[in-house]
């Protein structure tokens, strides 16, 4: 039986439209986004035609977005369409958020703003909107959005679920570099058309066809709607003789191009013209007509043909296709020409500089300067992918090679700013050659230096950058501080340690480089030299995050070398801070889970768990693998230490997925401490111990690990561990954190421990860490209880208790309480708050409204809203007056969030 076409036009596709319509009609009660997938003219648009119309009858809002083939990467110009019609309610957004989408759109001036924020913006205007009436977003030709809005569509095909607003994407499959379907819930592929809803397609285009015609049209469409309409013409016009090997597309091109070819020269040149410059608009395409000798007549020959339609004030082709084919066949000449008398006409200084860039071959000087412009006023908006393609375009177009290493420098940084590193890479690999200059010589390093950091692209290794210092390179102060922090972050050996040193200590600087020296001597010695910069830390730290702001997370890495860490609390707290209130939301992210990591490792739990759980999400959205992977570790870590197995196991599998093939010694070494945890908890000590002699690879956490690490090694009857582990530590004298731990291991290796345990607890109060002392006083009542020191052993396991409960550690206290004879309730998996409800309830706690708190933890108002209706239940209190309380005792909070 054959199905009956729908109004549209459509043919069949009967289960695909009766998916989108159950989608529609499920979203007043939580939205969604759908990709669908398909060759050209497979029916996308046909089908998103039939939904929209759907969704209108249901009273949706609709808005729309078209990619365009060819445009000037003017960034965020698709999502500037999609918004436009909602852009008045920008005025309820949160003040940060809504300056991120201004300024985005360059309707307002200001710092740019990370792309996450920008996103985060759109999802909330859109759930502002859909708050009225439900929405349904249109995105046509994803494929050829402009990358700064593809990423804002990708972000919200991740985060739409508790708003009423459905997003619906077609993209081309097969031949572009993008693929945005692993960002999107649903995907939908369009097949072709069976034999026999092909046949009946065809009978209702072109009846007229005789037997041979209709089966040779038939064989050469396989299924496709669009062919199936447009090639009968052509067929008749005996362009598909002899065309039996083309592919389809071009089969398509060729049934377009015999169409335009019966129209008259100046109908041609129009069409020659749009394709040129489809994202003019209609008056812009007029003036520019003018320019070539064109009149309106020509204009409306191509109009009454169906060629071209007005769609939202912009000519558009009647199937991308088309434009693809008219372009295509046009002489360079004449693209030239048209996009010359494009660039005449428009106001836009971007599209003027691409037009003229498009217009021109070989090199041009005036051009490539136009284009860098275009590049900065992009980085001003924050579109750093559509900077990075300006400035290569400017350096193609450069004539002196000094000027082209500049932009190349320039293109990479932009690159790099962009999540590009590939990209970015290539680009650095290009430029190297070239570079002469001694300031883009330092501009290529730096960019080097910064991809290193956060990828796995290797850069000069310590000793490359202090020949680079010495060969003459600009500010070399500067560059040896980068090769401090390389040789502390790769834990390079004493020899390269030491040319450092006396590269620092005998290079020449300004004044204001002194900072820049003191900083180096103290990361190659950090338990003597960061003592010379505390004095000063608050100054220090309010240069260095304005002029080199990823130094500070590296004084805080050496802080925790040295188990510092109210040192490194001040450090990661100031970059937190700085990179929340300048919009740096990747740069936040990595700073959060650095505190977060640390703050677990001062036996923070709850407050490492919130941080953490920031920042695994945060890394989530902006593609941050390796920062994501640490931070589901500590997350995992955190669990465990919480007694809560199953949440641990969770993120371990997290963590795991989010490292993938890699290795980088911080994340393999927070994954195996999380694991060793685990395996304490669930009884498995020499799986425990394995784990946690894995933390080796990392010396900050294998000391931080030391306390299960040994508690696993006594547990497992393998005292040497233990006693390896104590080797390793090093020698008085310690901080009184590490030597309580130190102090504890010999106490549990010892059988007369008094000495040990009270010598241990007298160094962790002053160390002021609830977690290490409770555990310690836990394994010293125990002592206590087996020498029959019944009383002593009962106040050791009350104060241990007490301590556990602080720093939520719930699964310690309950054995505490249980050896003294206490039943205490703890809140089970069920009714723990998650680190997000916990952020959120804690802000909520301080007063903070429910916008202000979206703006600090970058979620949707509609989402914190949830958070809070999920803690109010689990803390079994109905107003914000009660959450302080509430959380004190479920969390017994440590630190300060």
């Amino acid at each position: 039986m054959i199905a009956t076409p729908s109004p549209s036009g459509l043919v069949n596709r009967t289960d695909e439209r009766a998916r989108l319509t159950t989608i529609i009609e499920r979203a007043p009660s939580g939205g969604t986004a759908l990709l669908v997938e398909g060759d050209a003219g497979i029916g996308k648009t046909a089908l998103a035609r039939v939904t929209e119309a759907h969704a209108r009858r249901l009273g949706f809002r609709v808005l729309t977005a078209r990619g365009v083939q060819g445009t000037a990467p003017a960034g965020f110009g698709a999502l500037h369409e999609m918004l436009h019609p909602i852009l008045d309610g920008a005025a309820s957004l949160p003040p940060r958020q809504r300056s991120a989408l201004l300024v985005a759109f360059g309707a307002e001036d200001g710092p740019s703003a990370d792309r996450m924020l920008i996103s985060l913006a759109t999802l909330s205007l859109l759930e502002e909107s859909a708050a009225g009436r439900p929405l349904l977003v249109i995105v046509e030709d994803l494929h050829w959005l402009d990358r700064s809005s593809a990423e804002v569509v990708a972000f919200l095909a991740r985060r739409l679920r508790p708003a009423p607003v459905v997003l619906l994407a077609l993209t081309r499959t097969g031949g572009y570099p993008d693929d945005w379907s692993g960002s999107f819930p649903e995907v939908l592929p369009l097949a072709p058309l069976s034999a026999e809803h092909s046949a009946e397609l065809l009978d209702r285009v072109a009846p007229g066809l005789g037997p041979r015609s209709r089966q040779r049209v038939l064989g050469a469409c396989a299924g496709n709607p669009l062919a199936l309409r447009e090639l009968p013409a052509a067929l008749r016009d005996h362009d598909l003789r002899g065309s039996g090997r083309l592919p389809l597309t071009e089969r398509l091109e060729r049934a377009f191009l015999s169409e335009v070819a019966r129209l008259p020269e100046g109908a041609r040149r129009v069409l020659g013209l749009a394709a040129a410059g489809e994202d003019a608009t209609v008056e812009e395409l007029v003036a520019a007509m003018g320019v070539l000798g064109l009149d309106r007549a020509d204009l409306d020959r191509v109009e009454h043909t169906g060629l071209l339609r007005v769609t939202n004030g912009r000519l558009a082709f009647r199937h991308p296709l088309l434009g693809e084919a008219v372009l295509g066949a046009s002489s360079s000449v004449a693209r030239a020409q048209a996009h010359r008398a494009l660039a005449r006409v428009s106001a836009d200084p971007t599209r003027v500089a691409w037009h003229r860039a498009s217009a021109t071959y070989g090199w041009d000087e005036d051009v490539a300067v136009a284009l860098d412009e275009a590049a900065r006023a992009a980085q001003r908006q924050g579109a750093h992918h559509e900077a990075m393609v300006a400035y290569r375009r400017a350096a193609e177009l450069s004539p002196e090679p000094g000027r082209r290493v500049h932009r190349l420098a320039e293109a990479a940084e932009a690159a790099r700013r962009a999540g590009l590193t590939a990209e970015s890479a290539a680009l650095l690999r290009e430029a190297a050659p070239l570079a002469e200059a001694p300031a883009v010589v330092r501009a290529l390093a730096r960019t080097e230096w910064l991809l290193s950091m956060t990828s796995n692209v290797p850069g000069r290794g310590a000793r490359e950058l202090v020949w680079l210092a010495e060969s003459g390179s600009d500010r070399p102060v500067e560059i040896l501080l980068w090769a401090a922090t390389k040789a502390y972050i790769l834990e390079d050996p004493h020899d390269v340690r030491e040319e450092v040193r006396a590269a620092l200590e005998l290079a020449p600087a300004a004044e204001r480089d002194e900072l820049l020296r003191q900083i180096g001597l103290a990361l190659l010695d950090p338990r003597h030299g960061l003592s010379a910069l505390h004095a000063e830390l608050s100054a220090v730290l309010a240069r260095l995050l304005d002029e080199q702001a990823e130094i500070v997370n590296v004084l805080a890495f050496a802080a925790e070398t040295t188990q510092d860490f109210a040192t490194a609390e001040r450090c990661w707290t100031a970059a937190v801070d700085f990179h929340h209130e300048s919009g740096r939301l990747s740069d936040e992210a990595v700073t959060l889970c650095g505190r977060g990591t640390m703050r677990l490792a001062a036996g923070a739990i709850t407050d490492g768990l919130a941080d953490s759980g920031q920042a695994l999400r945060l890394s989530l959205d902006f593609d941050l693998p390796v920062v994501g992977a640490i931070a589901a570790a500590t997350v995992a870590l955190a669990h465990a230490l919480q007694g809560d197995n199953a949440g641990a196991a969770t993120a371990l599998d997290q963590a795991r997925r989010l490292l993938g093939a890699e290795s980088f010694a911080r994340v393999q070494a927070m994954t195996a401490w999380a694991e060793g945890v685990l395996a304490l908890n669930e009884d498995r000590p020499a799986d425990a111990l394995t784990a946690l002699e894995a933390t080796a690879v990392n010396g900050p956490v294998h000391l931080w690990a030391g306390t299960d690490l040994v508690e696993a090694a006594v547990r497992a009857h393998k005292p040497e561990a233990a006693r390896r582990w104590l080797a390793q530590a090093g020698q008085p004298p310690f901080p009184d954190r590490l030597a309580h731990t130190v102090e504890r291991t010999k106490a549990l290796l010892t059988p007369d421990a008094r000495a040990h345990f009270e010598a241990a607890v007298d160094h962790g109060r002053r160390a002021g860490v609830p977690l290490d002392l409770g555990r310690t006083r836990l394994a010293y009542g125990e002592w206590l209880h087996r020498t029959h020191a019944r009383a002593e052993a009962h106040h050791q396991l009350t104060e241990a208790a007490t301590l556990l409960h602080a720093a939520g550690a719930t699964r310690w206290a309950a054995i505490a309480e249980t050896k003294i004879g206490v039943a205490h309730p703890h809140p089970d998996g069920g009714h723990r708050l998650t680190p997000q409800e916990l952020q959120v309830a804690r802000l909520a706690a301080a007063n903070l409204t429910n916008r202000e708190i979206a703006d600090r933890v970058y979620i949707a108002p509609q989402a914190v809203a949830d958070h809070l209706t999920r803690a109010f239940r689990k803390l079994g209190v109905t107003e914000r007056a009660g959450l302080a309380p509430a959380l004190d005792a479920q969390t017994g909070r440590a630190g300060s969030a």
